[in-house]
């Protein structure tokens, strides 16, 4: 009897407290942030970027030519925004708003001033598990698109 109650606070110490039974379990939600530049002239589009349908439609279907610069994995808290660097010296952050009983989160995205701290709200969505799109910042001769994809379903505790 005294060997498992020893296993036991080995793996509560090890491992953390188990959560009620059916209690939902919070952790931090994932999601990829795509880094495009896009331009007007006829040229090459990334082929990581033509199965995007979002792309494929207006507006994002006037740009003729796409280049993915960066992907970003981040990872979004209850209080942790992510940041992102842009290319073009700002910062783009996301902040987890809220996670819908459907399991969508409801995500805000912003981005600072030029030298600047601060951050001027762009959108909140609920996001699905598709990527959304921004665009509008200008950088080398083209726009950045932004893509924001947040995973869609917290992880739940079976019950």
């Amino acid at each position: 009897m005294l060997s498992r109650i020893a296993a036991l606070a080995f793996f509560i110490a090890a491992f953390g407290a188990l959560p009620a039974s059916g209690q939902d379990v919070t952790r931090d939600v994932k999601g990829e942030v795509l880094v495009v530049l896009a331009k007007e002239a006829e040229g090459p589009v990334d082929a990581k970027l033509k199965s995007i349908d979002a792309l494929q439609k207006p507006p994002f279907n006037s740009f003729k030519t796409m280049e993915l610069l960066a992907t970003h994995e981040v990872t979004l808290g209850e209080a942790t925004p992510a940041t992102v660097q842009l290319p073009n010296g700002r910062s783009l952050q996301i902040k987890l708003v809220e996670r819908m009983a459907d399991g969508r989160h409801k995500v805000s995205v912003s981005i600072n001033r030029p030298d600047k701290q601060d951050y001027l709200p762009l959108l909140t969505v609920i996001a699905s598990g598709e990527p959304f799109f921004v665009a509008g910042q200008k950088h080398a001769g083209g726009t950045l698109v932004i893509g924001v994809k947040i995973a869609g379903k917290s992880a739940k505790s079976s019950k």
